[in-house]
């Protein structure tokens, strides 16, 4: 299974320029090569207190007869497409769906077999207004010996009242019995440590990305029988052995602040005395409106996605500890993120056109 985003909510267009200049919606590059690069960058709003960026980036040749179009046929085979018959109708529904770009907001559905129309598109007919289903997939990158995920847009809807706001992922997670970490499970959150599979380059391939999560009970009543029997099967699905397992799993993204509840923890040492004088109570002290606390990206575990091959739950890989760490990404890498996006779209060999 591929690693998945549907994100839906409120458009956000980002104004302004980045510290290079360039504009931090919509943008393009050119580096003096045969490629001229194109990129889009807008935030999808389930809430007002949370977010997700999502992006895109795409090359167009400067000489269109030198460079086809890579893709793959309704069958998934090896397809080629000239540059000028890319919007022809009858080489648009023989490509894949899957590699199809496809969008209604302009009130009809567009579909593009590149992302650099695509791109084009969107940065002319997307408006801030507009309440979206965002669908892509979900990329790791390395960047300066951090790991960010990187959501690349390929459908965009407008949402339909059946939607509901939120932002969710589906990813393939690689675990062990070491990845369970029950520090605080007194706050009923139990952290995790599982890795996903990326492609890096043509020299690297594939790697293992370690990921942290978390399984959030803390809003959980476990008095109500059917609430702890759900948190009890998730765990369940999250124990594994000495070798590592595989499995799907849906996953909440939460990159803002969360409502907190006031308590006394929050009084100063002044309120807590007027407090213990009684002539004055903790609703005295309450602020007005809605209290947020800390910013902060977290990857809340919500279900295994127990379909396909992952029907009777996890896969055992049979890789013990040393044999999964041969291909774990080594963070002290350091890599240019635009430079990876941009290699990416600006292929040289056969081999990176359809990894």
């Amino acid at each position: 299974m591929a690693n998945t985003f549907q994100f839906v909510g409120d458009v956000t267009i980002p104004k302004g320029q980045d510290r290079n200049g360039n504009s931090r919606f919509s943008t393009t590059y050119d580096k003096g090569g045969d490629w001229v690069t194109r990129r889009i960058n807008f935030l999808i709003k389930p809430s007002k207190n949370d977010g997700q960026f999502v992006s895109l980036t795409g090359a167009k040749p400067k000489n269109e007869a030198t460079f086809p179009i890579m893709t793959f046929d309704s069958n998934f085979e090896k397809m080629s497409v000239k540059w000028q018959d890319r919007f022809n109708q009858d080489v648009i529904n023989n490509v894949s769906y899957a590699r199809r770009y496809m969008t209604n907001i302009g009130g009809e559905t567009e579909t593009f077999i590149h992302a650099y129309d695509f791109i084009e598109y969107l940065t002319s007919n997307l408006k801030a207004s507009q309440r979206l289903n965002v669908q892509g997939t979900v990329n790791f990158r390395l960047y300066q010996g951090k790991i960010s995920e990187e959501f690349q847009i390929q459908k965009v809807w407008l949402a339909k009242e059946e939607n509901k706001n939120g932002t969710f992922i589906d990813l393939d997670l690689f675990y062990n019995k070491d990845s369970i970490d029950k520090t605080r499970i007194d706050e009923k959150i139990i952290d995790f440590r599982a890795y996903v599979t990326q492609y890096i380059d043509k020299a690297v391939k594939n790697k293992y990305i370690p990921i942290s999560l978390v399984l959030d009970g803390s809003k959980i009543s476990f008095s109500n029988e059917n609430q702890k029997k759900i948190w009890d099967s998730r765990v369940k699905y999250l124990t594994a052995g000495d070798t590592y397992v595989q499995l799907g799993w849906h996953i909440k993204v939460f990159s803002g602040a969360e409502e907190v509840e006031f308590d006394e923890s929050m009084l100063t040492d002044a309120q807590k005395e007027e407090i213990k004088l009684c002539v004055a109570t903790i609703d005295n002290f309450r602020p007005s409106g809605t209290m947020f606390g800390k910013n902060k990206t977290e990857f809340k575990l919500v279900s295994p996605n127990l379909r396909y091959k992952y029907k009777d739950g996890a896969i055992n890989t049979e890789m013990n500890s040393d044999d999964f760490a041969k291909n774990i990404l080594m963070l002290s890498t350091s890599v240019n993120l635009m430079d990876m996006m941009t290699e990416e779209v600006l292929p040289n060999e056969d081999e990176d056109l359809f990894n």
